[in-house]
């Protein structure tokens, strides 16, 4: 949907396509199908972590889904009882923005972006013995007085974990957080 709203389509002219379908955009809309697909089988990816923020998929706006998982995960902190009065929640950039921001002010506290990701490093595909430098590469930290304070970690998902824990490795060394909890 992001790709033909940039291509100045209107949202009633767009409809979700079909599995074994392509969808022709020229002047005829038109739909070939090229393929049987007896079951849908989306993947969990696409909304979670691989779609843009402003796309639609299957009838679902991305962001939107996001947002629902933050508050997921402020009601299961509150269920589990866990006290998070006074702690700042900090995104893992990019995807799990949305998800921090409906967490934190379903808790009753602040957003803040301590990390900024940079495009052009993929940690994922990089050597293990490579992989924290090129973590350090990846995010920027943006400057923050937070010594002392505790911190809810938001990751969008754990795919090995190598990166999460690294991340927090950073967190401790460069602003000196009281504690980190880290939820996914």
């Amino acid at each position: 949907s992001v790709a033909l709203t940039r291509l100045f389509l209107k949202t009633d002219q767009i409809r979700p396509h079909q599995r074994g379908e392509m969808l022709l955009y020229d002047e005829s809309f038109r739909t070939v199908s090229f393929a049987e697909a007896p079951e849908n089988a989306p993947c969990f990816f696409q909304l979670q972590y691989l779609a843009h923020r402003d796309s639609v998929l299957d009838g679902v706006h991305v962001e939107q889904y996001r947002r629902e998982l933050g508050r997921e995960l402020a009601r299961l902190l509150r269920e589990k009882s866990v006290d998070t009065r006074g702690f700042l929640v900090v995104p893992i950039p990019e995807t799990s923005l949305p998800i921090a921001e409906s967490l934190a002010q379903s808790l009753g506290t602040q957003s803040v972006e301590l990390l900024r990701k940079v495009d052009s490093v993929r940690v994922y595909i990089t050597p293990q013995d490579h992989r924290s430098l090129t973590l350090n590469l990846k995010y920027g930290r943006v400057p923050a007085h937070i010594r002392g304070r505790d911190i809810i970690l938001v990751d969008d998902s754990i795919v090995r974990g190598d990166t999460a824990g690294a991340l927090i490795h950073h967190l401790r060394e460069y602003y000196e957080p009281r504690k980190i909890f880290f939820v996914s």
